[in-house]
């Protein structure tokens, strides 16, 4: 987590000055949720921060070599991951104006969500036919029903469910 502030220093150093700078990675430092993460247990996405950190450095300095071996390091830490960097394809594509970057990025990281969700994690998890999702459907985890079953057991039902009960979706995100 440490490790974390210096990509978040270099990059204020460099477009507000040192001090600015220094400010806002002690900011960092004295987060509650980085010390909230640092002081309990051990998550895996805890690695998460100081990957996503470089990955953004590099995103916005444009250093695409970087930035890729960063990308592709934090889809491997933790699957929702991918979402995060389906949302940094679309910033690439949409406000860099690199739209064929951008665009394969956001679709490469929607295909590995698909393939973490459908094949991977079932596959893992005992199910190599995918037809139970970690986080979906009536499953159990850690005790208790699975974290999203009100979306449905499936991608097309969860896609489903999103386009015709989006105040249910809302109602369960607030």
């Amino acid at each position: 987590l440490a490790i974390g502030g210096l990509p978040i220093y270099w990059f204020a150093r460099a477009r507000i000055g040192r001090i600015a700078g220094l400010v806002i990675a002690i900011a960092y430092y004295l987060s509650p949720a980085i010390e909230s993460v640092n002081l309990n247990e051990f998550h895996e996405i805890a690695l998460a921060a100081p990957v996503l950190a470089f990955l953004l450095f590099f995103l916005l300095r444009r250093h695409d070599l970087g930035f890729l071996v960063c990308l592709l390091l934090s889809l491997l830490i933790k699957e929702e991951l991918a979402l995060v960097a389906i949302a940094i394809g679309l910033f690439v594509a949409f406000v860099q104006k690199r739209w064929r970057f951008g665009i394969a990025l956001a679709g490469f990281s929607a295909a590995w969500a698909f393939a973490l969700l459908q094949w991977v994690i079932p596959f893992f998890r005992g199910d190599a036919n995918g037809s139970a999702f970690y986080y979906f459907g009536s499953g159990v985890i850690a005790g208790g029903a699975a974290r999203y079953a009100y979306l449905g057991s499936s991608i097309p039902e969860i896609v489903q469910t999103f386009l015709t009960r989006p105040l249910l979706v809302a109602q369960n995100i607030f």
